[in-house]
């Protein structure tokens, strides 16, 4: 049964190259965007650190008392902290995405082949849970809470496979040939539900 569920949300090889490599060019389109909202975080975390800095010069020279400089300071404290928060995850959701985005189109391509061929029994068990949660057997049936993600491979591996009859997509995820019926699946491919969603679905640790 598990080779089953593997067989159905294996994604053709060709296709994952592809998709990597169109969703690293969108992400580089909009690294600019992302740059300017992690400098403006920046920005604003600068200026709540110099505003603490001055709240100590304005009590040295008694223009506050201690009740309002300590009132004061918790408020500006609790805004630096939030601000670095999201600095900190600015800098590492970029990235961290890209790299959970390769792994998820690598398990779908591969994960099969991997489970048929390691005899290691704890590598099938990562790749078992990996496909899910809530595992039960009732009558010698496997169910389980499959992932989000992988219910999108399952739906969408089918017309992968049969779109590939059309095009011819080299190692590195790279159309060979265009003609009227490439265009059209690259079209498809880059409105595919399968990329589009992955944005906001969560990937494979």
């Amino acid at each position: 049964q598990i080779v089953d569920l593997l067989a159905k949300m294996t994604i053709p090889t060709q296709f994952a190259d592809w998709a990597v490599k169109w969703m690293r060019h969108i992400h580089e389109d909009q690294s600019d965007t992302q740059l300017a909202a992690r400098e403006a975080l920046q920005h604003a975390y600068n200026d709540a650190q110099k505003q603490i800095d001055k709240l100590t010069d304005i009590l040295v020279r008694e223009l506050i008392n201690e009740e309002e400089y300590t009132c004061r300071k918790d408020e500006l404290l609790l805004d630096r902290s939030r601000l670095k928060a999201k600095l900190d995850d600015a800098e590492q959701t970029a990235d961290s995405w890209i790299d959970r985005m390769e792994k998820t189109f690598d398990f779908a391509k591969a994960a099969r082949d991997r489970f048929e061929s390691d005899l290691n029994i704890a590598a099938r068990r990562s790749i078992v849970l990996s496909l899910g949660s809530n595992f039960t057997i009732t009558d010698k049936k496997l169910t389980l809470d499959m992932e989000p993600v992988w219910k999108l491979f399952s739906r969408h591996s089918d017309q992968l496979y049969k779109d590939l009859t059309h095009v011819e997509v080299d190692e590195t995820g790279v159309i060979k040939e265009k003609t009227t019926a490439t265009s059209a699946v690259i079209s498809s491919w880059q409105s595919c539900q399968v990329s589009n969603t992955l944005s906001t679905l969560p990937l494979a640790s």
